[in-house]
């Protein structure tokens, strides 16, 4: 039995407030999907950058228009179709 993968729906959007990153569904800027903070880099690199933090807030914001281009793509392979599926991976990226 598959597992349905349940998630608060996309698009989602990432926003800086306060100096603290955010990532919020486009619809509800109060509903944070994901709070991106850390110390301060620090010398020996163990907490990530401003630069790295904002990275993972596009990397995280873009999850669910992933998610539904690589259905997408599957959905293609599946039915043989291995040319309508590298195409669209191929303008996904």
């Amino acid at each position: 039995m598959k597992k349905r993968i349940s998630h608060t729906p996309g698009p989602w959007a990432w926003d800086e407030m306060d100096g603290r990153i955010y990532v919020t569904p486009e619809d509800r800027p109060c509903h944070y999907v994901a709070d991106i903070n850390s110390k301060e880099s620090d010398p020996e690199g163990d907490y990530p950058t401003q630069k790295q933090r904002e990275a993972n807030a596009r990397l995280i914001a873009a999850a669910p228009v992933l998610l539904e281009n690589a259905k997408r793509v599957i959905v293609n392979w599946e039915r043989g179709d291995l040319a309508a599926a590298v195409e669209l991976s191929e303008a996904q990226s």
